[in-house]
Order: structure tokens, then sequence, then C-alpha cells
């Protein structure tokens, strides 16, 4: 009862003299709503027991990543079917309108290092009675085929051609009544040179292409002038979007004036790919500043261990630059690049030198100051009366502390020299020594006066003979 009354009395300071004697709540008190709530110690209990096992959540984990993998899969599933649907609408406006030949660019390949570009080319006719018969079904078109004539195609104004298509060469098959495609017959290809000026743009580099096409109709051992009513290529590659533009054109050869079909190709990144690239260079640069903070808090700490740490972290960083500028899709070469890789390789390897400077300094102090102890040389000796001797020499003067110490070391410090003073290793002559001296009756000693005793003290601490530090103090 009078813990009670003593609790209560505490309870006064801070509550109203009407409210100090109300009782406490207990835990398991009913709600205001009429509702019974649960101890405390039974609401922990009763969370504390929805535990998941490992096998658990390793299974769940393994289910999630299927379920992602199979849906990307099924998105890539029918893109073969859908390689030509980007011609359609331009394969029945020929078959319409303007029935004939046509070049379509099949496959783009782009290489910013050679510098180049190879497309290769597919040789169709559309509509009309050019078509050869039995070849139908060219492009997933029904109107599309085979030429019905041998064609020399002319590239760039070339004085040979680049292609010679005859349809005698083509396979007729007799059970199915059509048509054998055979690659060599209808497929050729182009290499031009091309102008990276802007590479350094990286990856909002953007190239141009003009290429020129003249055809010649083989007819009875003759070379007509041929229109061609198209040319089209792909709008898509692995790492580039191709935009093209034809238009007709013409040109006198022999005095002759005979159509051409210009195309202008527009060569850019797609946007995934810009994405991709800066992001792998903000992560790059992020990881390069990271090394500069490594070597501030190297610089500012203490110890070898945390700069062996930031010494790992820059190396990693150094191997793995290189990787990420490796992994950028279709990067073009290192040359020019000045605002990425190479000003990211300097500043880490600055940043590993600086150090492993570092590191060569504090092994070299620490190595002095366990090695190096200053000597002690006292001015004069202690008098002591006749008879009484010391047990073991005056302590030798303690070493300064470094000049880089934390306030770790400090409160170590402090704590080392209290447990020496509550040691008596502070009291002069030692323990041991005053212990071991006998009494001896024949001693006269002689009265000092205590004023004169502590002046010498003082003066004998002025000159350094007696130091206020203990002895093997770091």
């Amino acid at each position: 009862m009078g813990l009670r009354n003593t609790f209560l009395h505490l309870r006064s300071f801070h509550l109203l003299p009407s409210k100090a004697n109300t009782p406490l709540t207990s835990p398991t008190s009913p709600r205001s709503d009429g509702r019974e709530g649960l101890p405390l110690s039974s609401r922990r209990e009763r969370f504390d027991n929805i535990t998941i096992r490992g096998t658990t959540i390793v299974v769940l984990a393994t289910l999630a990543s299927i379920v992602f993998i199979c849906s990307i899969t099924v998105a890539l599933i029918g893109r073969a079917s859908d390689n030509y649907d980007q011609f359609t609408s331009a394969l029945d406006e020929v078959s319409r309108f303007n029935p004939g030949i046509l070049l379509v660019g099949e496959g783009v390949d782009i290489d910013i290092d050679e510098p180049s570009v190879t497309i290769r080319w597919f040789v169709v006719a559309c509509g009309g009675d050019s078509v050869l018969q039995g070849s139908k079904g060219v492009l997933d078109h029904k109107a599309c085929g085979l030429p019905v004539t041998g064609v020399n195609i002319f590239v760039d104004n070339n004085a040979n051609p680049s292609f010679a298509y005859d349809p005698v060469l083509v396979p007729f098959d007799e059970d199915t009544a059509r048509r054998k495609s055979l690659e060599s017959a209808i497929h050729f290809e182009t290499s031009h040179v091309l102008d990276v000026h802007q590479a350094r743009q990286y990856p909002f580099d953007t190239y141009r292409l003009q290429i020129e096409f003249r055809a010649a109709a083989l007819v009875a051992n003759q070379t007509l002038p041929l229109s061609i009513s198209r040319v089209l290529t792909v709008d898509q590659t692995s790492s580039f979007n191709v935009d093209s533009t034809d238009f007709r054109r013409y040109m006198v050869l022999n005095e002759i004036r005979s159509p051409t079909q210009r195309v202008d190709l527009h060569i850019k990144r797609p946007g995934s790919a810009r994405l991709f690239t800066l992001l792998l260079y903000a992560i790059s640069w992020l990881l390069t500043h990271i090394c500069i903070g490594q070597v501030v808090i190297a610089k500012r700490g203490d110890g070898s261990r945390l700069l062996l740490c930031c010494l790992a972290i820059c190396a990693g960083t150094l191997l793995a630059l290189p990787q990420l500028r490796n992994s950028m899709p279709d990067a073009p070469g290192l040359d020019g690049i000045l605002i990425g890789y190479f000003p990211q390789m300097a500043i880490v390897g600055l940043c590993i030198i600086a150090l492993l400077l570092m590191l060569a300094i504090r092994e070299l102090d620490d190595i002095r100051d366990t090695q190096y102890v200053e000597p002690y040389t006292p001015n004069r000796r202690f008098c002591f009366p006749e008879g009484v001797t010391l047990s073991s020499p005056p302590p030798p003067r303690p070493r300064r502390p470094p000049p880089m110490y934390s306030q770790t070391d400090l409160s170590q410090w402090e704590m080392q020299r209290m447990a020496k003073h509550l040691r008596g290793d502070y009291v002069f002559p030692p323990i041991s020594a005053r212990a071991s001296v006998k009494p001896d009756n024949n001693i006269t000693w002689k009265p000092v006066h205590r004023r004169s005793k502590t002046m010498r003290a003082v003066s004998m601490l002025e000159e350094g003979e007696i130091s206020r530090w203990s002895d093997h103090e770091d």
C-alpha cells in the first residue's frame, strides 16, 4: 500500500490534484466501443507466429521468375510472320497504280567502326503482266512475284551492272507448278561508305546515305531503259532506325533519257538504345564520383582497414568502367569520347594513386611510432636519506601522442591513465620500494619545512625532471 501511495505521489508532479488519484488503466481493460481488447503480449505473440519458411520463399521467387520469362517469350511469338507487314501498304499501292519492278532492302547491316552500310536487296515485280507465271506470293503478297523479263541493276551510275536477273535461271517445280526461289537468282548485296563525322555525338548520332539505282531490261539481246517503281527498306534494325524516302530522277546516257530511282536513308538510334546508353553513362559517372568520395573518407578517417576498403572499391570501379562501356548498345570506338570513358578512367586512376600514397604514409608513421621511444635522461638524481634505495629506476618519459588522433583514442588514453592512478603507479618512490625499506634507528632525519619541499617539487617539475605523464602512455 505504501508503494502505491509513493507512486501516486510521483504522478502528482505532472497531473492535476483531481487526476492524481485516478486509477491506471490496465492493458486488458475493455475498449470504449464495448469490445474487450487483448493484452499486448498476446498481440505480439500472434504476429510473431506468422512466419514463412525459407523453402516457401524460394519456391515463390522461382515461380515469379518463370512467369516473367514466359511473358517475355510470348511477346516474341509471331514476330517471324510480321517481317513483311511494313511493306504491305507500299506493295498494294504499286500493284494498283504503278505496276513494275521494285527493290526491297530486307536486310540492312550498319557498321560504324568500318564505317559502311551493307544492304541486301530483293528484286520483286508487282501488278499487271510484269509478274512471272507461277511465282506470285513473294513477300506474303498475292500480287507480287518474280519479274517476267531479264533485268540489269546498276547502282550509283556504275558502268557495269551490280546484279543481273534472268528468269530462265529460275527453276520450275512440276509437282506444285510453281517457281522455286533461288537466293542467288533474286538477291544481291551492295556496300556503301558511311560518313561518320557525327559519331562523337553517340547516342544521338545520325547518318545519311543516298543511293541511286538504274534498271535496264533485256529484250531480244538488247538493253532498254526500265523504270523502277519503288525502292523500299526495312525501318528497324537491331541497333538503328532507318527512314527511307525514294523519288524518280532522270539521266542522259548515250543520248538516251533513262529513268533512275534515288533513295535517301536517314539512320538514327532508337529510343530504347538511347535510354540504356544514358543509363549506363550515368552509372559510370556515379561510380567515378563515389571513388572521389572514398578518397575524402579515407583522408578524414583513421586506420589502415578503412583505407584498404576504399582502395578495394576504387579498384573494382576501375575494372567495371570498361565493361560498362562495352555493354552500351552498338557503341562506336573509343576515339574522341572526351566526356565519358577517358575522363572517368583518369579520375579513378588518380583516386587509386592518392589512396596508395595515404596508405604508405600511414604505415610508415605506425612503424615509427611503435619503434621509436624518446630516452629519459634526468638532470640530477633525487636525494634520499642514507640507507634508502629504490627497487627500480625512475620510469622513462612517455611518448608524445600522435598528431592524428580521434575522440576514441583520447577516451582510451584517459581510461588507462585513470587505471594507473588507481593502482598507485603515480606514487613516487614506488610502493614496492617504500615497503621494502626497513626502519633504522641510526638514521637521523633532518627536519625540512613543508614550504621548501613544495617549492623544490615545483622547481623540479619546471625543469622537466618529474613528468606529468604516466609511463608508457600513448
